[in-house]
């Protein structure tokens, strides 16, 4: 389905459920996240998690401080990664952090990949699992985030995910001058196209 299918199908849905409700049409609601999502998915890969420090705490921070300019934001992390860090966190101080950290945001900032999310597809084995997974949550969850993007300190992944368009982070800050940069794109065009 194309952008412009999906943007017609909320109108049409937005506008059946005012005249089911009885509702007045708000255009505050046709310019909104309505039709234009916002907020994002990042798809955290087990190296990321077992590299970087309070990786979890610091983006679940980020997401709670700027909610209200950069919409709501999720780490989606692979079940089986879940499962190796449980096994590794005796071995590291890191991982059993980061297992805590888990378990204390699952269900508000951190989601397992659901099996209609995972990639499985035995077609495209140019392009690692990983960032097959992240393409796929990017159409399945098209009408509710703008953003899905992978996280990882691969040093091969840049250029499957420059070949796909895909966003692909490797540090907190590189989490964090991306989300400043839509904070300041989202202000500079509500005051261009104030209505």
């Amino acid at each position: 389905m194309c952008i412009r299918d999906r943007y017609q199908r909320r109108v049409r849905e937005y506008l059946e459920a005012c005249i089911k409700f009885k509702h007045l049409v708000d255009p505050n609601k046709l310019k909104s996240s309505l039709i234009f999502p916002s907020g994002g998915i990042i798809y955290v890969l087990k190296d990321a998690l077992q590299l970087i420090d309070n990786l979890v705490d610091q983006l679940v921070d980020m997401f709670q401080k700027d909610k209200d300019k950069i919409g709501d934001w999720q780490i989606k992390i692979h079940p089986e990664t879940l499962s190796q860090l449980e096994v590794l966190k005796s071995t590291s101080e890191r991982i059993s952090e980061t297992c805590q950290a888990i378990k204390k945001y699952q269900g508000s900032y951190v989601e397992l990949v659901g099996e209609e999310e995972e990639s499985r597809s035995k077609t495209n084995v140019d392009i690692p699992a990983d960032v097959r997974t992240a393409l796929k949550m990017s159409y399945f969850h098209s009408t509710k985030v703008r953003h899905v993007a992978l996280m990882s300190t691969n040093k091969m992944l840049p250029n499957h995910c420059k070949m796909q368009k895909q966003l692909l982070f490797d540090s907190v800050d590189s989490v964090r001058s991306f989300l400043q940069e839509q904070i300041k794109l989202k202000s500079s065009s509500s005051k261009k196209f104030t209505f």
